[in-house]
Formats: C-alpha cells, sequence, structure tokens
C-alpha cells in the first residue's frame, strides 16, 4: 500500500511539474540566449524588425498610403473588449432559444431576441 501511495505521488508530482513547464512563460535570459535555433542575438532581431519596417514604408510611399491616426484610449479598449470577448453569434442564437423554449411555457408567449 505504501509502495502505490509512494508512485502516486511521484507520477502526480511529475504531471504537475509538467503542466507547469508546459503554462509559465520563457524567461527572458531563455528568448536572447537561446543560439542558433532560436531568436539568437537580439542586435539581429533588431536590424530584422528595420529591415522590415523599411520595406512597409517603401511599399506605402510607392502605392501613396499614409498611417492612420493613432486610436484614442476608448477605441483601444473597445477594440480590446471585443478581440477578448469575440461576437460569437452562434452562442447569442443559443441563448435566445433557450430563453423561447422557456418562454413558451408562461402566457406571455416566447422573447423576442
Amino acid at each position: 500500500m505504501v509502495r502505490k501511495n509512494i508512485a502516486l505521488t511521484v507520477v502526480m508530482a511529475a504531471a504537475i511539474i509538467g503542466i507547469w513547464r508546459y503554462v509559465s512563460p520563457p524567461r527572458q535570459s531563455d528568448l536572447v540566449n537561446r543560439g542558433t535555433d532560436g531568436i539568437g542575438n537580439l542586435d539581429e532581431l533588431r536590424k530584422v524588425a528595420a529591415r522590415v519596417d523599411g520595406e512597409f514604408a517603401e511599399h506605402w510611399q510607392s502605392q501613396q498610403l499614409h498611417a492612420a491616426e493613432p486610436a484614442d484610449n476608448l477605441a483601444i479598449a473597445r477594440r480590446l473588449s471585443l478581440a477578448l470577448t469575440g461576437t460569437n453569434l452562434r452562442w447569442r442564437r443559443s441563448a435566445c432559444w433557450s430563453v423561447n423554449r422557456q418562454m413558451s411555457k408562461f402566457p406571455g408567449g416566447p422573447a423576442d431576441c
């Protein structure tokens, strides 16, 4: 019995450690010093980002495009709330169907969603 308890404890501890390593974000030092298989040198990353920004600027100039004005705080908050909550119409339809089904039992009839 004691062996089973010890084995179960070891398996649970390994599972918890595995889940923790999977869920926890990587450390900054792991991202920068990863070597050839990762980001590598942070200066190299900045050079690549500057080159991509330059290509975007050239393309926008050739197409005569201009950047939009910066969004105000309320617009950013609205966009974030929509991104986080989404606009799942299927959920709304199913909720409306559930309300209609419940309301059809009462004299007032189904709700108008």
